[in-house]
């Protein structure tokens, strides 16, 4: 069984996400090899939400 999570994300987040964002894609990477995360990603035109399939 699956599961998708969608996201909002919040105004300039591209931005605001610099700091955080290898944290995060080292996290996301060690679900992934876990095989808890099966894919995710920011969707794009326009970048305002995200998804996450476990």
């Amino acid at each position: 069984m699956y599961y998708i999570l969608f996201y909002k994300t919040v105004e300039n987040f591209i931005e605001r996400r610099a700091p955080y964002r290898q944290e995060h894609l080292d996290y996301a990477n060690a679900a992934y090899e876990r095989g808890v995360l099966v894919m995710a990603g920011a969707l794009d035109e326009p970048a305002d939400s995200a998804v996450l399939v476990f």
